[in-house]
């Protein structure tokens, strides 16, 4: 199909919205868009595939046919492993041309549950447990890494997983271990969908964990993700003609969708730049190369990748025109791109969104979050629940289309009664209907009852020429009960001195909000999308709180205190402080800590070893 012409603004939106969205659809399923696809561009290549990232190697290229064939093999594979319609299947699965088979040919007749593949055994186990899945498609060891191993060891922990289908390693039937590509190949090239209503849910993609290390199952229908492609290709001007380099990794809810469905839909092309994606070595440094060589128009990627990219010759010869960002980049770094011919698109979303709000091309609100998505509706709400004035900070709450059905484990708590979704995201909106994003309510650092963005406050240290990353968390405090705590990695080739941050901090920040200590790392705690895993920087800021505290009652006591920091079944973090007592004093040793850390936003669960028990605030 042919997108609309992009809205501008909200005049645009509207008038996209005049025609029903029933209308605008003409799908009702994914597997409707890619036989679609099939019908309409037949042989004019889907995907091109570079096994090791490198411009110069030849390509392993399917059509729009070979598409529908092996998503055809692999949804009637699928179908003769399942014990009923809908049934779970697991997708382990790096950046590979079979992750699109698996992944649209389970939707095609259940559900598709893609896992990161940096998951320990016991993540995997719990997550197949969780949606039983009784079918996991993953690689063999090909791969570098353990992924292999811990697919084995998670079935040791989940034996309910009937099957293995693998891609690239050993079969053994007689352990329900299977070629996947072998298998595929047994079946016909011909599918017919079984009746599929567009609300079924036919998706289940795990939040990122970012904020919190417990990651949630998120819900997706075939309405909402066509819906969702639809909504992208219309507002970022998605053409027939575009070249599209892929690099996101597909268990993250939107790389299947700006590297997948999007460009299916309109017929365009897809350069898939390893298995690794942006994350294999080389990728980054060959990407104009890679441009060059496919005239590559789309890509997608995070802000810090930008950044490195605008250093790498080959950008003033470039073909590429849209860079999508799902983390702002800064003013400067998108009025450079802007010299060179490309847009910066700047998009919002979340694994229960997929993409909320837009920057559209050649309009673009530098830093902001952009418009809302044609057919949605987006409020930002204070804490007593009524809707903040424009430029007033609050909560952003979402209901529309592109919303999911809720979560695998039934939690409500994110969900109002009339169907809004609490993002916990905070945001502002200015008299033009912008939306700007402010932190994560997660992230946000309350000192002293003000509000301390650890976004803008990375923003500033980041435009500091030796720093490459940097993250800003919140640290608990006697005297002002939360401050800011800087964390940064250098650039290559760099020596940085945390001196030189503290005159940085000294002359571009104010010192109501400066960092109170500074680390410098030598790398970042990563997820799988290449975002730092706040949690882990907090655990050991709150070790280090709660060391405080329990050392001077040591010296004032002389008994011995072990802290230990894990995260609760509420996702927030706890504190197990083991005490040798023993002593009929514990009591106040209790009264103290509970002292000592009442009103922070960490709570204590504090558990004496002799005699046994437990408090918790």
């Amino acid at each position: 199909m042919r997108f609309a012409q992009p809205p501008k603004n909200l005049n645009d939106i509207a008038a996209l919205e005049k025609i029903p969205l029933d209308q605008r659809l003409i799908f009702n399923t994914t597997y409707d868009v890619i036989r679609y696809a099939a019908k309409t561009w037949g042989r004019k290549p889907a995907i091109h595939f570079l096994p090791t990232g490198d411009a110069i190697e030849a390509p392993i290229t399917f059509s729009y046919q070979d598409l529908l064939n092996r998503v055809n093999q692999a949804a009637n594979l699928f179908a003769s492993l399942q014990a009923s319609n809908g049934d779970v299947v697991s997708i382990l699965l790096p950046n590979l041309p079979q992750t699109h088979f698996a992944l649209w040919g389970a939707q095609a007749v259940g559900i598709a549950n893609p896992l990161r593949p940096d998951l320990s055994p016991e993540q995997i186990a719990t997550l197949l447990r969780k949606t039983n899945s009784k079918t996991l498609v993953t690689v063999g060891e090909f791969i570098p890494g353990p992924m292999w191993q811990n697919v084995l060891k998670a079935r040791e922990l989940y034996p309910e997983l009937k099957t293995i289908l693998v891609i690239g390693g050993r079969p053994n039937q007689a352990n329900g271990i299977d070629d996947f590509d072998t298998q595929m190949a047994t079946q016909s090239l011909d599918f017919t969908q079984r009746d599929c209503s567009p609300e079924a849910v036919c998706a289940y993609f795990h939040t990122s964990a970012t904020t919190s290390p417990h990651p949630k199952l998120v819900r997706l229908t075939q309405r909402q993700q066509v819906y969702v492609a639809w909504a992208i290709g219309t507002c970022l001007g998605y053409q027939e003609n575009d070249m599209v380099a892929v690099g996101l990794p597909f268990f993250h809810v939107g790389a299947p969708m700006v590297g997948g469905l999007v460009p299916f839909m309109c017929g365009a092309t897809t350069v898939m730049m390893s298995p690794m994606g942006w994350m294999r070595q080389g990728v980054v440094e060959n990407f104009w190369n890679i441009v060059k060589r496919y005239h590559v128009t789309v890509t997608a990627a995070l802000n810090f990748m930008y950044s490195q990219l605008l250093h790498i010759p080959g950008i003033e010869k470039s073909t590429l025109r849209l860079a999508i960002s799902g983390t702002a980049l800064s003013p400067e770094e998108s009025e450079q791109y802007k010299r060179f011919g490309i847009q910066v698109a700047d998009i919002y979303g979340s694994s229960e969104t997929v993409m909320t709000t837009f920057n559209p091309p050649e309009h673009v609100h530098f830093s902001s979050m952009g418009l809302r998505l044609p057919y949605t509706q987006l409020k930002v709400v204070n804490v007593d629940g009524g809707e903040c004035a424009p430029n007033e900070v609050g909560e952003l709450w979402i209901f529309g289309p592109n919303l999911t059905q809720g979560y695998q484990s039934g939690s409500s708590k994110a969900f109002t009664q009339d169907g809004w979704f609490k993002t916990g995201d905070l945001v502002y909106q200015d008299a033009e209907n912008v939306f700007w994003f402010f932190d994560r309510t997660a992230d946000v650092i309350c000192k002293n009852a003000r509000m301390i963005s650890s976004l803008a406050l990375e923003h500033e240290f980041e435009k500091h020429p030796k720093v490459a990353r940097a993250a800003v968390i919140g640290q608990p405090d006697l005297q002002y009960g939360e401050v800011p705590v800087l964390y940064v990695t250098a650039k290559p080739n760099c020596a940085l001195m945390i001196s030189e941050l503290q005159q940085w901090a000294h002359d571009n920040i104010d010192s109501a909000i400066a960092p109170v200590s500074i680390i410098i790392e030598s790398v970042f705690p990563l997820n799988g999308i290449a975002k730092v895993m706040k949690p882990i920087l907090r655990e050991r800021n709150a070790v280090a709180f709660y060391s405080t505290i329990l050392n001077r009652l040591s010296a004032e006591t002389h008994f011995v205190f072990d802290v230990r920091i894990q995260y609760g079944h509420d996702e927030k973090m706890i504190a197990n402080i083991q005490i040798e007592t023993g002593s009929d004093l514990q009591d106040v040793f209790l009264d103290k800590i509970k002292q000592a850390v009442k009103g922070y936003f960490i709570p204590a669960e504090i558990t004496l070893s002799e005699p046994a028990m437990s408090f918790e605030m």
